[in-house]
């Protein structure tokens, strides 16, 4: 499974619209829409916000993280 799934998947499991996630994470609408439709990946710093507002565990972020290093 793709990060830009694993994206959506996890957004969609907390019930959270781009929008909400957009508010808390401060990360453009635009950029979550690009994030989770592969056109673009995040970098680490945005990684890391997405994953503390859809409360990804660490364990799970470092394994996102390295997935989306070997890119």
């Amino acid at each position: 499974m793709t990060t830009a799934q694993k994206l959506k998947d996890a957004r969609a499991f907390r019930d959270m619209t781009q929008q909400a996630l957009s508010d808390v994470t401060g990360i453009s609408v635009r950029l979550i829409q690009k994030y989770e439709s592969g056109v673009r990946t995040p970098k680490d710093e945005n990684l890391e916000k997405l994953a503390n507002a859809l409360r990804i565990s660490q364990r799970h972020y470092r394994k996102w993280r390295l997935e989306h290093m070997k890119m």
